[in-house]
């Protein structure tokens, strides 16, 4: 009777253990796994990347760090759209780092959604690059002195100016604006004439 009770407290306490010890052993699975394809991702094997990026993401849903690193795949491989998700629910994060590079990945994806969009839409290009703006804003004020954030604010701004004086340029003028042409037309006109008599 000892006996078996020995052996069942040893048999529960090993459980225990074992059980005790796999997350440990899943969490460097987790690193190894990462480890293995930010190597991947730095070679530029995005599609690579990405598969192992996806696996680690499946295991743990709520990770910021899978869902910053396959938002950084689908952004490397131009899927700007396709990444602005796994960015924000990195965004669900106590580590201001993740935070900062997940916003500072966000305005540099609308960013470059804006520039896909500038001939063909540029109302909608203005619209991006202010959501561009604004999330740089919020990167650089968890990180005031990082010059990639300031210098892609400024380039933005830049960038934004640019179309929003082509599009407004290009634009039909208002009832207010077309009465102040006439009238300026009819004034020459009438100069026109005079000097013609």
């Amino acid at each position: 009777m000892f006996k078996r009770a020995y052996n069942l407290i040893f048999s529960v306490a090993l459980v225990i253990i074992i059980c005790s010890w796999m997350p440990a052993f899943s969490d460097n699975n987790f690193a190894a796994d990462t480890k293995k394809a930010n190597k991947l991702y730095k070679g530029r094997k995005h599609d690579e990347a990405l598969k192992i990026y996806s696996a680690l993401l499946e295991k743990d849903p709520g990770s910021a760090t899978a869902n910053y690193n396959v938002g950084a795949a689908l952004y490397a491989k131009g899927k700007f759209n396709d990444s602005i998700g796994y960015f924000i629910k990195a965004l669900s994060t106590e580590d201001r780092f993740i935070e900062k590079n997940a916003l500072f990945s966000i305005g540099n994806a609308y960013f470059r959604l804006s520039r896909v969009r500038e001939k063909n839409d540029p109302a909608g290009a203005v619209a991006l690059c202010v959501k561009a703006t604004d999330y740089f804003k919020l990167a650089m004020g968890l990180d005031e002195r990082d010059k990639r954030i300031k210098y892609n604010y400024e380039v933005t701004q830049a960038f934004l100016k640019k179309i929003e004086r082509k599009y407004y340029a290009g634009r039909t003028p208002s009832l207010k604006e077309r009465k102040k042409q006439r009238r300026q037309k009819d004034k020459e006109r009438r100069s026109e004439d005079r000097n013609i008599e």
